[in-house]
């Protein structure tokens, strides 16, 4: 990214700051990074016209990081689902701290990964999440590998962000606004009813053991809402399900019946992971620390 570029970006998007972050960085990927502080929740009387904009996938405007809507745009307040209506005066609208890289890979599709700093927002905070993206871990970049941790699902892989860098960081920002707009609908319906609601397309994720053993931490809250670490509850009947899915999947050694002792594999992975995210977390509220306090 060049300083042009970035000086628009600050003008249209507000305070955002763009880090360089060098070679020889071994806790998070060097290139260029930006930080931002976002109040993605749109003016009260806008809310139900947004909630038509995620479900009909129209388009939409962001001001300083907050939802707007044009002033051509038609003012829709019908909504069918009474749990969203229900919990819309809720919404309240929080500052949300965010990291996007900016040097795409194709393991990330070569799109930004966004990451949603504080409040937290990973499988270990919000085990049932219906968008958010898993680890990736010893990603090539540069001279070295790299890993990022659970990042925000903002934009489907197969939907072109713009054609150049800045039509794409832009729409990156644009994305991650109305994002955290669809998540905060989804944990007020999943606090309110247990079952969250995500507004727009590819509403559901979660569907079988392959899913939850993939992304759940084993040592975060269950996906049931029990007050239950996931690996003392779901777990293991998650393991049979997914046993069941495929024979394939799975290492032979996951198949036997002590199903107890194929629960290591998955604790040592995600205990490691775990590790690896709490640096990087360590390393970007540092950077928040040191550019907004």
């Amino acid at each position: 990214m060049n300083s042009l570029i970035y000086e628009k970006l600050r003008k249209e998007f507000g305070p955002i700051h763009w880090v360089q972050i060098p070679n020889h960085s071994k806790i998070i990927a060097p290139g260029d990074w930006l930080l931002a502080r976002i109040k993605p929740i749109p003016l009260r009387e806008h809310l139900r016209t947004f909630v038509n904009i995620c479900i009909e996938e129209k388009t939409f405007c962001v001001d300083k990081g907050k939802l707007t809507l044009d002033v051509d745009d038609p003012i829709n307040e019908k909504i069918t689902n009474k749990a969203v209506e229900k919990v819309l005066n809720k919404l309240e609208d929080p500052i949300y701290e965010i990291m996007i890289y900016l040097n795409t890979t194709e393991a990330c599709s070569y799109q930004p990964l966004v990451f949603s700093i504080n409040p937290l927002i990973n499988y270990l905070t919000y085990p049932t999440h219906p968008h958010i993206n898993c680890y990736f871990n010893d990603i090539k970049v540069m001279q070295g590998k790299y890993f990022f941790p659970q990042s925000i699902c903002y934009n489907d892989a197969n939907n072109s962000l713009g054609d150049t860098e800045y039509e794409i960081i832009k729409e990156s920002l644009w994305n991650t606004s109305l994002w955290h707009f669809r998540h905060r609908i989804w944990e007020e319906t999943q606090n309110s009813t247990n079952k969250g609601i995500w507004i727009g397309p590819n509403k559901e994720y979660f569907d079988n053991g392959y899913n939850y053993l993939t992304e759940l931490n084993p040592y975060g809250l269950c996906r049931c809402g029990r007050n239950k670490k996931y690996y003392e509850c779901c777990m293991e009947k998650d393991l049979k399900e997914l046993d069941k899915i495929s024979k394939n999947i799975l290492n032979p050694n996951y198949r036997k019946a002590e199903l107890r002792t194929s629960l290591y594999p998955y604790r040592k992975y995600h205990s490691q992971m775990d590790m690896k995210s709490r640096k990087f977390l360590q390393y970007a509220h540092e950077l928040f620390s040191k550019y907004y306090d």
